[in-house]
């Protein structure tokens, strides 16, 4: 069994966990938060072994082998790197890190150590994700012409939050690799063009950003906002019809026409944990579909868009 500690008790930790539930491979059986009583609460509730009352407890763990760390967007390298140097193997929720430097230094980080490192990106594992892909691949709907998405939240986060940092935090940061990474895994293909545009608070916060992509052949949109609650789907439009999937990046059914397409579960995350236990298994240390340059092209765009003049 791969023995799995995870790095904070944030919401998505819990969905992590009662997917590792359902894997034959992976165990979790540490939890570590800056507050111990957090941390209790939450093993006590999921059934954990040990709680952990600090990050560093967790590091010198040396029964546990895989850490999932779920922080704050811009702590993503730093407990990256600490978890890497104490010859733990990494998944890391995304955004993966902030530059493409951080990223390529974890990236040789866990290859000069041979460790399993990947990007959490779970919706390129889902069969809704997959059952796309194919219909694209095969042109079951003829040639793919447009792709329309929208994913949103209308949430008021305290001013200290995360989220309301300039750059670290944000829509863009926090979800466009949700777009980016998406798109690049069902396409495949080369993009002609790539633009973003943004609307920040008064705090350089990013409430709403807009990206369009090309191909030779395709058009593609995403609206990402934190503002205002939108659609949440992708719709994918074809010669000879479209399909539409709601809630894309954690999504459990596909709606071609008027024929729905279920894959019904309690936890999405179980793909991407049975990916996580099929590389184990397969001695690869690093993933052949949340790759390392798909987790780069996402990164280099982000960073390029808050760092031009």
């Amino acid at each position: 069994m791969i023995s799995v500690g995870i790095l904070s008790t944030a919401s998505v930790a819990y969905r992590f966990v009662k997917a590792i539930e359902q894997s034959d491979l992976l165990v979790v059986d540490a939890i570590a938060s800056r507050s111990l009583t957090k941390a209790q609460q939450f093993s006590e509730k999921y059934h954990i072994p040990k709680a952990y009352g600090s990050y560093e407890e967790l590091f010198e763990d040396d029964d546990i082998d895989l850490i999932y760390i779920c922080t704050p967007n811009h702590t993503h390298f730093t407990y990256g790197r600490k978890a890497l140097l104490a010859h733990k193997h990494v998944v890391i929720e995304k955004p993966f890190a902030m530059s493409v430097s951080q990223a390529t230094h974890l990236f040789d980080l866990a290859r000069i150590n041979n460790l399993f490192i990947m990007e959490a990106m779970k919706s390129l594992f889902l069969p809704a994700t997959n059952f796309i892909k194919q219909a694209i691949q095969q042109q079951e709907l003829g040639p793919l012409r447009q792709i329309d998405m929208t994913q949103s939240m209308n949430v008021r986060l305290p001013k200290h939050h995360w989220m309301n940092q300039p750059v670290t935090g944000g829509i863009l940061t926090t979800s466009g690799s949700y777009t980016f990474e998406y798109i690049d895994y069902l396409l495949e293909c080369p993009f002609n063009s790539i633009n973003i545009t943004s609307i920040e608070d008064e705090n350089g916060v990013t409430q709403q950003a807009n990206i369009s992509m090309t191909t030779t052949d395709i058009l593609i949109t995403s609206r990402l906002a934190m503002n205002v609650l939108t659609n949440n789907e992708a719709i994918f439009y074809f010669d000879k019809g479209h399909m539409v999937v709601k809630d894309y990046w954690k999504a459990q059914e596909v709606i071609s026409d008027q024929t729905v397409h279920s894959f019904n579960t309690d936890y999405e995350m179980i793909y991407e944990v049975n990916h996580i236990a099929d590389c184990f298994e397969k001695g690869q240390l690093l993933s052949s579909i949340a790759t390392k340059e798909r987790t780069l092209f996402s990164i280099e765009l982000i960073e390029q868009y808050y760092n031009k003049e």
